[in-house]
């Protein structure tokens, strides 16, 4: 086919139906990809939650956008059973914050408070913060005011987490009636040693935890 619309939209759909009919294969074709094509195709692979075959996807090394993709797919088909798995893998550490953050990216898209409250019942210091910041991320672009009133009603810790991720999505979740972030902050419980944080940053990187958060003692290591 010529380049053009027509031909990105028949690739689209035909990577689709492959990644919900073989998830493994299509990933490891679309790699070979050069990286304008990658580019247009990497996010069907959220698609792979349609697929029986999605845990096994999801269990691949492959890039990180991919993953990401699989995961929010994958909450929003299966909530319980994406929470489950990303929960007890032990490969990496940024392989299992991408996963909690995106399933929480994925189960925000669907209910917002459904992502609040499974962030609460995570015990382990780096999936609770992936599950706020993956909440907090999508939240305040869709819904700032709710958002606010969900992340002033967390204690210290978890409230300073939210609002870095609101700082680093600010520029999608900021719309005309809203305030400077500066202004935002001033709402929040936060000390002013915090909020100074939050402004001066760094601000989270989701897909690379490992490069700017110590790991707590907690955290998973690979084998």
């Amino acid at each position: 086919m010529p380049e053009g619309p027509d031909k990105v939209k028949a690739l689209g759909d035909s990577v689709k139906a492959w990644v919900q009919s073989e998830p493994l294969a299509a990933f490891t074709w679309m790699l070979t990809l050069p990286q304008p094509l990658f580019e247009k195709v990497k996010m069907t692979s959220g698609a792979a939650a349609a697929s029986p075959n999605v845990k096994a996807a999801a269990d691949s090394d492959r890039p990180t956008m991919m993953l990401h993709g699989v995961m929010i797919g994958w909450a929003m088909k299966d909530p319980a059973a994406a929470e489950a798995w990303c929960t007890q893998i032990r490969t990496t550490r940024d392989f299992r914050y991408v996963c909690v953050f995106s399933v929480a990216d994925g189960l925000c898209r669907k209910k917002a408070t459904d992502a609040a409250a499974w962030a609460t019942t995570l015990p382990q210091p780096d999936d609770r913060n992936a599950a706020i910041d993956g909440t907090a991320t999508i939240w305040c672009r869709g819904g700032l005011a709710d958002a606010t009133v969900w992340i002033k009603q967390l204690n210290p810790t978890d409230m300073k987490r939210a609002a870095q991720s609101v700082a680093a999505s600010w520029g999608l979740a900021k719309v005309k009636t809203d305030p400077s972030l500066e202004v935002w902050l001033g709402q929040l419980s936060l000390s002013p040693a915090d909020k100074e944080d939050v402004l001066k940053g760094p601000r989270p990187d989701s897909f690379h935890i490992s490069k700017y958060q110590p790991a707590p003692a907690s955290a998973p290591s690979k084998p």
